[in-house]
């Protein structure tokens, strides 16, 4: 599967510090591939998506399907949990 971020979550990947940001790439890549073992991914209430919490720290991403199989993980928001929900 595919991982891409929208504009905005690469903008909230950036203003993250260094040793976060590179755990959170990891995971990322790894619940893409369909590893999720002993990760914080919840589904979101009241919105479509996924949510995975490292720290203070949460990426907002949703799964795109092509017929019936899961083809892309799109990372929507990254950033402190205060600011990532709005």
């Amino acid at each position: 599967m595919q991982l891409y971020f929208q504009k905005r979550a690469i903008k909230g990947l950036r203003a993250m510090p260094v040793r976060y940001r590179k755990k959170l790439l990891v995971a990322l890549e790894e619940i893409a591939e369909g590893r999720c073992d002993g990760k914080d991914v919840r589904k979101l209430q009241g919105r479509e998506g996924f949510r995975y919490r490292l720290g203070r720290y949460r990426a907002i991403f949703r799964y795109d399907e092509d017929a019936g199989q899961l083809v892309l993980m799109v990372v929507t928001e990254v950033g402190p949990r205060g600011g990532v929900y709005k």
